[in-house]
């Protein structure tokens, strides 16, 4: 019996979405951008991540937007360190 959940009835799958359709995740970030600039802009968010009770919350924002992975050939001879940078004293501080 042919029905909703019968893999001979699926006759647009793998079609993708309507030639000119807009993306609707392009369409969620366009509003949230245009929320974004009504409340504030870079100049509100400043304030909002600077308050100590917001700091997580902001930096995982920020590692979301980070890629997971980042490639590349280097040709480098000499030594690359890492470090923490620590939090006092990197800029954050409310002015």
């Amino acid at each position: 019996m042919a029905g909703k959940g019968n893999a001979n009835n699926l006759t647009n799958a793998g079609k993708g979405r309507i030639k000119g359709a807009k993306n609707k995740f392009t369409t969620l970030k366009d509003h949230f951008l245009y929320a974004f600039d009504k409340i504030g802009g870079e100049k509100e968010l400043a304030k909002w991540a600077v308050q100590s009770k917001n700091r997580v919350a902001f930096y995982q924002m920020i590692a979301k937007m980070l890629p997971n992975k980042v490639e590349g050939e280097f040709d480098h001879t000499g030594t690359i360190k890492i470090v923490k940078l620590p939090m006092k004293g990197a800029g954050w501080e409310q002015k």
